[in-house]
Parts: structure tokens; C-alpha cells; sequence
């Protein structure tokens, strides 16, 4: 696991722990399950809004639903 640092493609502005419907509503480009979140390596990465979530693998898909890479996020 090498975490990695990526430039924002979007221009959301919804901040991490709001809800979302996609990755460009966020500032963080990532919405997962609903919400804004971060990449993490830790547990103790999920500061601030997302304070009390955890750390866990999610698999990236690709339009037709085929897994493209994993990466870590702050989780509810």
C-alpha cells in the first residue's frame, strides 16, 4: 500500500461528512456511499467531520462496474 497525492479534478465545495450524489459535488473529488470523504491510511486519518469513521478499503469501479484499483476512505 503506497498512499499517494492526486490534484483535485473538480470544482465541488461540499465539505468531507456532507452528503453527496457524485464525486463532483465534493471539494475531496470523492463521493462514496453518499457522502464526501477522504483517502486515509489510518483510522486516526478520519479527523474533523469525519471524526469517529474508519479507515476501510473501497474498490473503484469503472462505468461498466468492473473494479479498476482499491483505495483506503474514511467510512461511516
Amino acid at each position: 500500500w503506497v498512499p499517494t497525492c492526486q490534484p483535485s479534478l473538480g470544482s465541488g465545495t461540499a465539505s468531507d461528512g456532507s452528503s453527496c450524489s457524485q464525486n463532483t459535488d465534493c471539494a475531496s473529488d470523492w463521493c462514496i456511499s453518499g457522502s464526501c470523504t477522504s483517502a486515509c491510511g489510518l483510522d486516526s486519518d478520519c479527523t474533523g467531520a469525519l471524526s469517529g469513521r474508519t479507515c476501510e478499503m473501497v474498490s473503484i469501479v469503472d462505468t461498466a462496474q468492473q473494479p479498476v484499483y482499491v483505495a483506503q476512505f474514511c467510512m461511516p
